[in-house]
């Protein structure tokens, strides 16, 4: 117990995770460690909320050891320990993050149905109108990817969906978190689900709010550079045949109104493309039928960023795709 509350040292908060975890799984009969529930959750707490972050990744793993052993009956007073310092207005960003994986490590310790029980109300978080809440339910899904491992994949479009809308917030912690979450997913999730992973981000790139367009390009360019990795043997061009409203759309935000989203796509394209003409041959019927949705939109940015972006176009490239407008 002294070695998981010591206020100063590290090395002992770590060594003492380090053995409570151990001794947890030795441990073949969970009454004889209920008696120590809450001493030992207060020692965890307290090394949860250490700086060092493998401090906090060991005890939130034995935190996991001891709900498991313990299950959801002897449980409850960890979880609304950890609950307590989720949903905390003081608890530091440090103290969050540390909570977030330790009730990830507990939620998946007492397996699936819990996990199943408590998506929604993780959800909802993640949208919460405090930012103190917001912050520590999008930590959750910064860690739960990695606690879950394949069984986190059925999850993983709502997860997007709902944690993409917090790259614009004001809050400079969730939109680091949001964008975070989403890197760890395109990281981790990304082989053989690309296409479930772009589609919020193509709504992402084309939001009315810049701060969104921005980071859903930043996140775009993190896959596209997984795309042509993904399968080496493939042309650049059999990447564009396949997933051509990826670059379509980058093409078009190079247009933007907002100088910061303009840097960020031309950047990405230039670090792409190497022959814009041909990429755009390649990909002119989706180019053609992403200008028609957005202009019949109805949204006002859509249409002043069609506006540009078919001006730059044709200014540049009209006489190369004479024959396929005239097709058209």
């Amino acid at each position: 117990m002294y070695g998981l509350k010591n206020q100063r040292d590290s090395g002992a908060k770590e060594m003492a995770s380090r053995v409570t975890a151990s001794v947890v799984s030795l441990i073949k009969d969970k009454d004889d460690i209920i008696p120590y529930i809450e001493d030992l959750a207060d020692g965890l707490k307290s090394s949860l909320t250490e700086i060092v972050p493998e401090v906090r990744a060991l005890a939130a793993k034995a935190i996991g050891a001891l709900v498991s052993k313990l299950g959801r009956a002897h449980s409850e007073h960890i979880l609304q320990t950890l609950r307590d310092i989720l949903e905390s207005v003081t608890a530091t960003s440090i103290e969050k993050a540390g909570a977030a994986q330790g009730f990830c490590e507990a939620l998946v310790a007492l397996g699936d149905d819990m996990i199943t029980k408590t998506f929604d109300s993780l959800i909802a978080g993640t949208k919460d109108s405090r930012e103190h809440v917001r912050e520590s339910f999008i930590n959750i899904f910064v860690y739960l990817p990695i606690v879950m491992g394949e069984s986190f994949e059925k999850y993983i479009s709502d997860v997007l969906n709902s944690v993409i809308d917090s790259i614009y917030h004001n809050n400079e912690n969730i939109r680091n978190l949001s964008v975070k979450t989403m890197q760890n997913i395109i990281k981790r999730y990304s082989e053989g689900k690309i296409d479930l992973i772009l589609e919020p981000l193509f709504d992402g790139m084309l939001s009315s709010n810049w701060i969104k367009r921005d980071s859903s390009a930043v996140l775009t360019g993190d896959l596209i550079d997984i795309m042509f990795k993904e399968d080496e043997t493939k042309s650049k061009y059999t990447v564009f045949e396949e997933r051509p409203r990826t670059f379509t759309i980058l093409y078009i935000i190079k247009n933007d109104p907002v100088n910061q989203v303009k840097i960020t796509a031309t950047n990405i394209w230039k670090t792409f493309i190497e022959n814009t003409p041909k990429t755009l041959k390649v990909i002119f019927n989706d180019i053609t039928k992403c200008f028609i949705e957005l202009l019949i939109s109805g949204s006002d940015y859509h249409n002043n960023l069609c506006d540009v972006a078919l001006k730059e176009f044709i200014g540049k490239y009209g006489d190369v795709f004479l024959t396929d407008i005239l097709a058209l």
